[in-house]
């Protein structure tokens, strides 16, 4: 995959032209790929997962009714392995570029998650015949379209939510793609080879650095995950750490219980309003993670609300809310 942010996973070109191994480059030529699933052109696929042909397209209703979620995951599924994406209606060009490049390499088994019907309706009318499905989940009212970013943010949110979703089906294993990449090779024999990736419950892209505080989710790969399992618990997690600050504004702003320790002491200073921040689903992405690899709860990465931090008081800051731990130890 390439992602127009920068997103390297291991078989992915990237908008900056960073090739990783088994990549094709942004030049177009290819390096050579592993594995019984190689593909040595594009528009040729071998191997089990190869699905062109064998799905049929499918439209969901709104995947917040009953049955509605099981029926397109039946539906759009093969071999055990599902693809989804997400787009509103202005990103409809980007995803069906995408969708186009995974037929390329032989996916079909695909499914678009729409933030509305109309939008959906676009897609699996259009000559491509494109699968998807819309929603009206919004984060039980926490990213309502009334608000004035609640559009966006349930966009980044949404693929968390239905990830969640999915693995209580129990029944396939999913890989989750930002809408802004394109497919250049079949990816499975990376995911699935026994001496790299395949013994891994969940796979990530990263952003600038082997770190936790670089993970990029606009590529996801989950294999096997358990029902209330660690993964599961991760997701959820992302979703209730943003739905505590929606629901308790006055813990997080001035005066509240959240910044008063840090104020009080200098560390911090501010109106504390929330306000916008991009790829914030990112931020607390990586902080879940960490908390997740030490087995305590941590924020550095994502601010709840608006915070300044006086010069020469970072070291504090990271402290207060990791306990000091530093991210080579995380």
């Amino acid at each position: 995959a390439a992602s127009a942010s920068g997103a390297t996973p291991a078989q992915a070109t990237s908008a900056s032209g960073a090739t990783p191994p088994a990549a094709a480059s942004a030049s177009g030529s290819p390096s050579p790929a592993p594995g019984d699933g190689d593909s040595p052109a594009r528009g040729r696929c071998q191997g089990p997962l190869c699905s062109v042909g064998k799905v049929a397209p499918y439209q969901s209703g709104d995947l917040e009714q009953p049955g509605e979620l099981e029926a397109a995951v039946k539906a759009r599924s093969f071999a055990g392995e599902l693809v989804i994406t997400y787009a509103n209606e202005a990103g409809s060009a980007w995803v069906t570029n995408l969708v186009l490049s995974l037929r390329d390499v032989g996916i079909e088994h695909w499914f678009v998650i729409q933030m509305t019907k109309r939008g959906c309706d676009g897609l699996f009318n259009s000559p491509g015949r494109i699968s998807c499905g819309h929603s009206t989940w919004d984060m039980d009212g926490c990213k309502s379209e009334a608000d004035r970013t609640g559009a966006t943010e349930r966009m980044w949110f949404i693929r968390h939510y239905y990830l969640a979703r999915i693995i209580d089906l129990g029944e396939v294993n999913v890989m989750a793609l930002d809408g802004d990449m394109t497919m250049q090779r079949l990816p499975y024999p990376w995911l699935h080879d026994p001496q790299t990736l395949g013994g891994h419950n969940f796979v990530l892209s990263l952003d600038n650095g082997a770190s936790a505080l670089m993970i990029n989710n606009g590529f996801m790969y989950l294999r096997a995950c358990r029902p209330r399992g660690q993964v599961q618990r991760i997701l959820y997690e992302i979703l209730r750490r943003e739905k505590d600050v929606c629901r308790n504004p006055k813990v997080y702003a001035k005066g509240g219980a959240y910044w008063t320790p840090t104020d009080r002491a200098n560390i911090t200073e501010g109106h504390h309003n929330y306000i916008f921040v991009s790829a914030k689903d990112q931020k607390i992405y990586q902080d879940v993670l960490m908390s997740a690899f030490c087995g305590r709860h941590l924020i550095v990465r994502n601010e709840p609300t608006q915070v300044h931090i006086p010069k020469g008081r970072w070291n504090e800051y990271v402290k207060h809310f990791t306990g000091g731990l530093r991210n080579d130890e995380m």
